[in-house]
């Protein structure tokens, strides 16, 4: 299963990567997480809806999409998605997680957590100011990688996930 996590622009750098993932048959189904609106490049609509129309857009089968609609946030896509994984594909054990470079730790630390028993793979999806190569460039960059950081201590620190500081 390729399991994308949404964000305002998840139609634009996350979903693409993941459909080439598919064609490429690395995993037969799609589960697209975010119930949050917002203003995506294709119009105000849910985020898991800008990215299965930005799927099937590129082929994807309908019946190779899964949806989440009810998270709003990175630990209820977790939450939220076990619930279908379960449901719909009883037998997943291994995920690949498609998410940005600068979100990833977070989401595969809060992920391992979730969906205890599955193997995660990461699979970045390359936005535009914070790449592995440019983050640091801009104002907008490093505070988009400082706020993740805060948010992973404060994660730690209330024991949701393993302090892995070293």
């Amino acid at each position: 299963m390729i399991l994308v996590l949404g964000s305002k622009k998840a139609c634009v750098y996350r979903t693409p990567p993941a459909v080439e993932l598919y064609f490429q048959k690395r995993a037969p189904k799609l589960l697209l997480s975010g119930g949050r609106v917002q203003n995506t490049p294709i119009g105000i609509m849910p985020e898991y809806l800008s990215m299965q129309k930005t799927a099937l857009n590129a082929g994807v089968k309908k019946e190779d999409i899964l949806t989440e609609k009810l998270s709003l946030n990175t630990a209820q896509n977790f939450i939220f998605s076990k619930r279908i994984i379960r449901k719909c594909l009883k037998d997943c054990r291994r995920i690949t997680l498609v998410t940005a470079a600068f979100h990833m730790r977070r989401a595969l630390l809060l992920g391992g957590k979730i969906l205890d028993g599955c193997t995660l793979d990461a699979h970045f999806a390359n936005d535009k100011s914070t790449r592995r190569d440019n983050w640091f460039l801009t104002e907008k960059g490093r505070k988009r990688c400082f706020d993740e950081a805060v948010k992973i201590k404060e994660l730690a620190e209330k024991g949701v996930i393993e302090d892995t500081a070293f």
